[in-house]
């Protein structure tokens, strides 16, 4: 009996795991990634313990996880930095982990499981009959085809199932900052979120040498959404940040958040799975760990 066969767009988490998770199980599996690498936008995540559990499931946790700090204490400070809340993270796994990180770990464990990755390999479209249509005009038959190609899913749109595409009032700029030796000795585990009207500084460490910035504003925040950074506006804003403000450099990308619903995951022998199927804002908490 010949094996079953998986075609995959997109080479992000979900269509890591999805490839992992098929071929361990007995799947012939291709991965198509359009960029000429595996790499992933954003900075760091919080990897909560239903994404952790999937992680094992797929033998790329402690890939993953290695070097990235057990998150245990969440505050919240206001702009000159008095504390506001804390909550403590009790009973289940929370690690912040530097998202290439993530891909690296499920390209690995997809590698183990001989999935082959094909990148410089834009799919636009699909058939409910189980064809992946490149966009040279190959077409690829499978039994499964798994569209993980993101909340802009030409395969999605391709098939009509999209519901609901909302764009939300606010957005956020992302970036990883080298730490300080002062940071490096300090240890890791409690994140800070500083609050100042409409703007937010989420402040991440994410591994022995990283730190997780997350600058979120309302998308109608011109000079706030501005990259590279404006500093002037963010310091004025923060003023016992200047230090941190200061570091950042050139780096970071800004993302309008938005929510995504279909009318339903499946076409024929389509699938759509992770941000082409449901992507949710990052402030529910979820990101990547979400089904």
């Amino acid at each position: 009996m010949s094996k079953r066969h998986a075609e995959i767009a997109g080479a992000g988490f979900a269509g890591l795991t999805a490839a992992c998770a098929l071929a361990q199980r007995g799947w012939s599996v291709r991965v198509h990634e359009r960029a000429e690498r595996l790499r992933t936008t954003g900075a760091g995540i919080y990897i909560y313990e239903n994404g952790l559990r999937v992680l094992e499931a797929v033998g790329a946790y402690a890939a993953a996880v290695e070097g990235a700090p057990f998150a245990h204490t969440r505050e919240v400070r206001d702009e000159r930095g008095p504390l506001i809340s804390v909550h403590n993270w009790k009973g289940s796994r929370v690690f912040s982990i530097v998202r290439q990180n993530v891909i690296n770990a499920l390209a690995a464990a997809a590698h183990d499981a001989a999935v082959e990755i094909v990148t410089n390999s834009p799919a636009i479209g699909a058939t409910p009959g189980g064809e992946l249509i490149l966009a040279d005009g190959t077409r690829r038959k499978a039994d499964l085809v798994v569209a993980a190609d993101g909340s802009n899913s030409q395969i999605r749109d391709s098939l009509a199932l999209l519901a609901k595409r909302k764009y939300l009032v606010d957005g956020c700029t992302r970036l990883l900052l080298e730490k300080t030796a002062t940071e490096r000795a300090a240890g890791d585990g409690r994140t800070i979120e500083y609050w100042s009207g409409t703007r937010r500084i989420l402040y991440t460490p994410c591994s022995q040498t990283n730190i997780y910035i997350a600058l979120t504003m309302l998308d109608a925040d011109e000079a706030a959404k501005t990259v590279p950074v404006r500093k002037d506006e963010w310091k004025r804003w923060f003023p016992s940040l200047e230090a941190l403000i200061d570091r950042i450099g050139t780096q970071g990308r800004y993302d309008r958040f938005e929510l995504i619903k279909l009318r339903r995951w499946f076409a024929g022998r389509v699938a759509v799975i992770g941000d082409a199927a449901n992507a949710l804002p990052p402030n529910i908490g979820q990101g990547g760990g979400w089904p």
